[in-house]
């Protein structure tokens, strides 16, 4: 089907990430700047010189970055954008073909290239959306460090506060704000993360709908179901996980337009919108999506809303520490706080385990440059072996004698290896031969061993005794993850493991619950 919720929940998590970096770099630099200020805000001439210097070095500097940070993330758009059309389609294809075999539709073929336009559009779009808001970061950001450098003249001008006082509160207002600008009517002010991550996530479904739309218009598909999941805001929960008729001539089903609103902001595949839709064929179609009761529905969004304002405020905390760090002061403060608001959401997720799991992209700050070192680094392949998977498609099968009680963990993998990748997976039984290693699964014909580290130091200790049974020369290594630790964390030390190992062939899934935090696999730097 379609685009699923999940997949759209986190198809810009990449440019969520690197646009928070984006943010701290500028503000560490500012940070740092009104420290080195310190020491001329006594004298008038002083303070002009200093000021016109500071204020030309950091735009020269917020240019610089904005253009580093445009060029990573154009390059990433288009590969966001090519990942999500073929997933999307290629989720399809099959239903197309069993309605042409049975008659349903009079052909099941057709060319992406005809589409071709509607998908440069999208991109287009999207990439414009983000340059217009860089403009306004921009002046954002230069007149945040202008107002904070004016500030602390004022106060040290005034006798209120001394020069080392005032640079002090200055950076504290800044690590506690951050720089934030609009690009809506609503005038809301957001970080650069949310702004980006929004219009990525809105181009991508914006584009994949018009692109379904018409290659239902040209195999002349009229009905369509929507996807569902849970905790939908109210007015998406009254029309996901149902069958419409988009011509509206249907006397079973109803209006999909007006409905669902599609083709407005509001609307399924708008604004933010984690629903998408896809070809019913009466007779041939089974519903799949599933439908929530209103009242669960909205006892689950109220949760999810509660956990997404703990997890702003974890990411706020985090800012402040960086940016303090930067402008040498002391953050021992935000260090708790960080603790503090990740304790208030743990017991959330807790007390609500049956539908609320760990969101680690939204609740760190990860870093999306490579880990590098001694010639090799450590890449994301996430999104491309996502891109080559067949969720659903293949088999799982048992050697004879396997022992299923024994084995309830591997079980359990393999079948959300299965739902979520899909390949035919064999599970193994134990060699008896001292000496010889056997591996938990074959998938697709490779090795792979399935692990569930409880704390970090396990990590390191179960991926050592993964690779030392699959003899670490192909194949991988599924890391079911039950640990606490930041993921930043978690990452360093596979890394360190893989180049211990010099494990160029092997891949690693990182997983938390039902969510694919990361697949990784060392590469030769170039």
């Amino acid at each position: 089907m379609s685009l699923n919720p999940f997949y759209l929940a986190h198809v810009a998590d990449s440019l969520d990430n690197l646009w928070s970096d984006f943010e701290e770099d500028i503000l560490k630099d500012l940070a740092k700047r009104i420290k080195h200020s310190d020491g001329s805000l006594s004298s008038t001439a002083k303070w002009r010189y200093t000021k016109l210097r500071e204020l030309g070095a950091s735009e020269k500097y917020i240019q610089s970055q904005i253009a580093k940070y445009l060029k990573r993330t154009d390059k990433e758009i288009n590969r966001i954008f090519e990942d999500a059309i073929i997933s999307s389609l290629a989720n399809d294809d099959e239903i197309f073909r069993q309605a042409y075999e049975q008659g349903i539709i009079a052909k099941s073929g057709y060319d992406i290239h005809d589409y071709s336009n509607l998908i440069n559009k999208g991109v287009f779009d999207t990439y414009h959306e983000i340059r217009n808001f860089t403009k306004s970061f921009y002046a954002s950001a230069s007149n945040t460090f202008a107002n904070a450098l004016d500030m602390a003249y004022l106060q040290v001008s005034s006798g209120v506060m001394s020069e080392t006082e005032a640079c002090k509160y200055a950076i504290e207002n800044l690590a506690k704000n951050g720089i934030v600008t609009t690009t809506s009517k609503s005038g809301r002010l957001e970080h650069a993360d949310v702004i980006v991550s929004r219009a990525v996530r809105t181009g991508v479904n914006i584009t994949s709908g018009k692109v379904m739309w018409g290659i239902l218009d040209d195999l002349d598909c009229d009905l369509v179901e929507t996807t569902s999941h849970m905790g939908a805001r109210p007015t998406h929960a009254l029309w996901q996980g149902q069958v419409f008729s988009r011509s509206g001539k249907s006397k079973r089903y109803p209006d999909f337009r007006k409905s669902t609103g599609y083709g407005t902001g509001e609307g399924i595949c708008g604004w933010n919108c984690r629903h998408s839709f896809y070809p019913y064929f009466e007779g041939l179609s089974t519903v799949s999506a599933r439908r929530y009761s209103m009242q669960e529905n909205e006892r689950i969004y109220n949760l999810t809303q509660k956990q997404r304002y703990n997890e702003r405020m974890i990411r706020k905390w985090k800012r402040e520490q960086v940016v303090l760090d930067a402008g040498g002061l002391d953050s021992s403060l935000a260090t708790r706080k960080v603790k503090g608001w990740k304790k208030i959401n743990d017991d959330l997720i807790k007390s609500n385990s049956d539908v609320l799991k760990h969101d680690y992209f939204r609740e760190s700050i990860i870093k999306t440059n490579s880990i590098k070192n001694k010639g090799n680094v450590l890449l994301s392949i996430k999104n491309e072996f996502i891109k080559n998977s067949t969720p659903g498609l293949g088999k799982i099968t048992f050697d004879n004698n396997f022992d299923f009680a024994k084995n309830n963990h591997e079980i359990e993998i393999s079948e959300w290896l299965f739902s979520v990748f899909g390949g035919n997976i064999h599970h193994k039984v134990e060699s008896k031969i001292v000496g010889v290693k056997t591996p938990d699964i074959d998938w697709n014909n490779e090795p792979w061993e399935i692990k569930r580290p409880t704390t970090l130091n396990a990590v390191d200790d179960r991926l050592r005794k993964a690779i030392k049974q699959i003899d670490g020369t192909y194949g991988g290594v599924i890391l079911d993850l039950h640990v606490e630790d930041e993921f930043e964390k978690i990452k360093e030390k596979v890394e360190s493991r893989l180049r211990f190992h010099n494990a160029l062939n092997l891949t690693v899934i990182l997983k938390k619950d039902s969510l694919v935090l990361d697949i990784v696999k060392m590469k030769k730097h170039p």
